[in-house]
């Protein structure tokens, strides 16, 4: 959510040919990325960034990361995609853990592109409460804020790669697995 707002002041400065300001902000930006130390969790440079950002904002908030992410540098999805769905489940696994107590806030991230062309993701996250599903395994929002709408996303970039996503909540522990192939032609 914060890069789509950065994105959009981004825009309408470009827009707005207020030339000083986007430099100026774009050197803002430039800063307080560079505090994120980046860790290389993967070959791909784009989804390591991605990934590097979310880790490090979950880090900050007490909880204990172990990441498994075998990417290679070339991967047959478009990186936005994929980024878009790493980005979503790692920022709701982090909100889940702002809920429960800083000793058992955790996530295991294991992200694999296997030799047949097709990526897994699993997180896993404690989860304070049950989690109402759909008969897919899809998290039900009630309400008319924001709740939902990156999982919606998620949904649809998996199905654009021919794959499905599925949660459960069992135990106190809430995973999110999504399974994409790219040897099927993109959309």
């Amino acid at each position: 959510h914060d890069m789509r707002h950065h994105i959009l002041v981004l825009k309408e400065l470009a827009l707005g040919s207020e030339t000083a300001d986007l430099l100026h902000y774009l050197e803002n930006m430039s800063g307080k990325l560079s505090e994120v130390e980046r860790e290389v969790y993967c070959a791909n440079p784009t989804v390591n960034a991605v990934i590097s950002s979310y880790i490090a904002q979950a880090k900050k908030a007490g909880c204990a990361v172990t990441a498994k992410i075998f990417l290679p540098e070339q991967i047959p999805f478009d990186e936005m995609d994929i980024c878009m769905v790493l980005a979503n489940a790692i920022e709701n696994a982090k909100n889940a853990c702002d809920l429960v107590e800083e000793e058992k806030r955790y996530l295991h991230i294991k992200v694999e592109f296997l030799e047949d062309k097709k990526l897994f993701v699993s997180i896993k996250n404690p989860c304070s409460q049950p989690v109402n599903l759909d008969d897919n395994g899809v998290p039900i929002y009630l309400g008319s804020d924001e709740h939902g709408v990156g999982m919606k996303s998620m949904n649809e970039i998996t199905e654009k790669y021919h794959g499905f996503l599925r949660c459960k909540c069992e135990e106190e522990e809430f995973t999110f697995q999504a399974v994409m192939f790219g040897s099927k032609s993109k959309e």
